[in-house]
């Protein structure tokens, strides 16, 4: 990508399907730059594996920006789920650009926001079972909806967990 150029989302049918199905790896991480405009309005998703019916079980791991301006994790292993429930306030945030980096490994959940102490959160589901659709950036998976508005830039997927010793925030 090239410096000062971003994806922008316009929250109503911008979307990248990215031909990524999330492997059976219980550790991985993911880097965004992300400027997320105001929310008022559910959850707009800027990664997600939802599919068509939005079933909860479905999505192997979505993140999103919630009608409170909170950020958003959902795990799941195809038969139970847990999310984050907005546990991290974004709402200082709004409109500036951050860096978000998750961190999965089995039910550990590290949440850095501009490379500051981590947020950490322990989910009732294990990351780590295969996904079976390709995970969509700007949009809730399949589902027609739920789509992302602001801008995004140099996404990473890791597979292993990155620290703040090894440039992952």
């Amino acid at each position: 990508g090239r410096f000062g150029q971003a994806a922008v989302f316009n929250g109503s049918s911008s979307r990248i399907a990215t031909g990524l199905t999330l492997p059976a790896n219980s550790t991985m991480s993911f880097s965004f730059w992300l400027k997320s405009a105001s929310n008022s309005s559910g959850n707009n998703y800027f990664l997600s594996d939802f599919d068509s019916a939005g079933s909860n079980n479905s999505s192997r791991l979505s993140l999103a920006v919630s009608a409170n301006n909170g950020f958003r994790i959902w795990i799941s292993n195809g038969s139970s789920n847990w999310d984050s429930t907005d546990d991290i306030d974004l709402s200082n945030y709004v409109d500036l650009w951050i860096n978000l980096v998750v961190v999965l490994n089995g039910t550990d959940v590290k949440v850095y926001i501009n490379g500051g102490t981590p947020t950490t959160l322990t989910s009732s589901v294990a990351f780590g079972t295969a996904g079976s659709r390709q995970q969509t950036i700007g949009r809730a998976g399949d589902l027609n909806g739920a789509y992302y508005e602001g801008k995004l830039d140099q996404v990473r997927i890791f597979n292993k967990a990155l620290s703040t010793n090894n440039g992952g925030t």
